[in-house]
């Protein structure tokens, strides 16, 4: 189901405040007017609808993240778009990363003889030579994985290498200790947020050519990442849906 945000003032600020996840009383308390003041600024009723003050309207702006301009629709620059707005019910149905790991879990525990998810940890040492431990969602002979399930607006390239850092260490210390079985290092962004696209497609690239391979998803879906896990390179061609065998497929023709 699609919602479409009108460029009245009320459908503005209940969506940001659907974004920001505040109700009219934690708006009014932030803002520090009444309830009842902020009810009468989102009446439907054009007649019966109060104005916003000046000094309200640039508080409101700071508590919901958004420009005055766009709150009282005179631009929609510095608010928030359609796309995302209904990116926040997708959001709101991922499950958290514990659901859905076991899901992963009972499914590859089923297909294969591999302890992976018992979730251990690899050591490393930092500049003092303390000693660290870093956990990983999933880690066998094959794989070293993170996963990461979004339900933020936004993230930074210091935070997405936040996230890959793990997977890079690991690899360190692979080369290090002379691991002889060749691993993957995979981290698996499911959700990614849709404000800054290309920052993610920059940061995957960038990690791909240290070695970090990282898969974007849209939904959590646990029987195609399983399949991942158990196939990583498509060799099994019954395990995985047609469309994505002739996606692989076009994929390695290009090359």
């Amino acid at each position: 189901m699609t919602h479409k945000i009108d460029k009245d003032t009320p459908s503005r600020i209940r969506a940001a405040m659907t974004v920001v996840k505040i109700n009219q009383t934690d708006l009014a308390e932030q803002i520090g007017v009444t309830r009842a003041a902020v009810s009468a600024w989102l009446n439907r009723d054009p007649d019966k609808r109060s104005a916003i003050s000046p000094a309200a309207l640039e508080k409101m702006s700071g508590v919901l993240l958004v420009s005055p301009d766009w709150i009282d629709g005179t631009s929609d620059a510095g608010g928030i778009t359609e796309m995302e707005f209904n990116a926040l019910e997708e959001i709101d149905n991922l499950p958290n990363k514990e659901w859905f790991l076991k899901l992963v879990k009972r499914i590859v525990d089923e297909n294969s003889s591999s302890d992976g998810f018992e979730d251990p940890s690899m050591g490393y040492m930092d500049d003092t030579l303390t000693v660290h431990t870093i956990d990983f969602d999933y880690v066998d002979d094959r794989m070293v994985m993170n996963v990461d399930i979004s339900k933020k607006t936004t993230r930074t390239i210091e935070s997405l290498t936040e996230l890959a850092w793990p997977l890079f260490m690991a690899k360190r210390i692979d080369e290090i200790n002379n691991t002889k079985s060749k691993r993957r290092y995979q981290l698996l962004l499911i959700n990614p947020p849709l404000l800054n696209q290309v920052a993610y497609e920059g940061f995957a690239y960038q990690a791909r050519m240290m070695g970090v391979m990282v898969s974007i998803r849209n939904t959590a879906d646990e029987i195609e990442i399983s399949n991942l896990v158990i196939d990583p390179f498509f060799q099994d061609e019954e395990r995985w849906p047609k469309s994505v065998i002739e996606a692989k497929e076009k994929f390695f023709n290009k090359r």
